[in-house]
């Protein structure tokens, strides 16, 4: 293994576990296919292991297809950059 892929490996284990020692859901979901990509142990214990499914198969009920209060069409720009927002709390942009 060269030292950048050692670099790459540790740093994701680092992240995983901090995302793992979370008491609250952390995911991740492909932005067009909707396929969960990560889940942290919160997650996997509560909904169990996602394999490849769809986050509204694992996280809603009932659900045939994406939830209609899905954000993911305004978390991107046309260039499918990632957009700010404001948070509500502060009014700061991030």
């Amino acid at each position: 293994m060269n030292s950048n892929n050692k670099d790459l490996n540790t740093s994701h284990q680092a992240v995983t576990t901090i995302l793992d020692s979370l008491d609250a859901l952390v995911y991740v979901a492909d932005m067009d296919t909707h396929e969960l990509l990560f889940m942290n142990e919160y997650g996997r214990k509560k909904w169990g292991n996602p394999a490849g499914r769809k986050c509204w198969q694992v996280l809603q009920t009932k659900q045939t297809g994406p939830c209609s209060f899905c954000t993911n069409p305004i978390l991107l720009d046309k260039p499918r950059q990632a957009n700010g927002c404001t948070n509500n709390g502060n009014k700061k942009y991030g």
